[in-house]
């Protein structure tokens, strides 16, 4: 049986320490969803190359998010949405406006500059980091979370945004 914690040789419980995983790559705009657009189903049927949707582990409670773009000083807008589980409707958590940085992953560069406005969510989120040319992270309480759902509204031209996710 897999739990989402065990036992340490103290008897105290200790979280799962899960890896960066990619969510998925966006290299198409879409529009920020309009009210009457803000379903999974909808979110489901939009093009692959135009969201990303992180379907978030049972065994994650605070979720951590980094970006990956194709040069530094890339710029992109990216409108974050979520699902509760068990519901068809989605809510806004945040736009981000993101930068590229100078740090390489690959062939790619991180986003090293964050910012959150339209902030509507109820719980922790905080940016990791930023400012400095390095990797920069999102991260947020997602417990109770199902999916979190990554639309870009403003895309670097010819690039492509890759999403990375991970928690505990």
């Amino acid at each position: 049986m897999t739990t989402d914690w065990e036992y340490g040789d103290a008897g105290k419980a200790r979280t799962e320490q899960l890896g960066y995983a990619e969510i998925g790559s966006i290299s198409v705009a879409e529009a920020a969803l309009d009210i009457d657009e803000r379903t999974i189903t909808y979110a489901d049927a939009l093009a692959t190359n135009t969201v990303a949707i992180w379907t978030i582990e049972h065994a994650i409670n605070f979720g951590f998010i980094r970006f990956r773009t194709n040069a530094d000083a890339d710029a992109w807008v990216v409108e974050m949405y979520e699902l509760r589980k068990n519901d068809e409707y989605l809510d806004r958590i945040a736009t981000l406006t993101l930068t590229g940085g100078k740090q390489q992953a690959g062939t790619k560069f991180f986003i090293d500059t964050i910012v959150v406005t339209n902030k509507n969510f109820e719980k922790t989120l905080s940016v990791i980091h930023s400012a400095d040319d390095a990797m920069c992270r999102f991260g947020g309480d997602f417990a109770g979370l199902d999916k979190v759902i990554f639309i870009a509204s403003t895309i670097q031209a010819g690039a492509t945004l890759f999403i990375d996710g991970t928690g505990h």
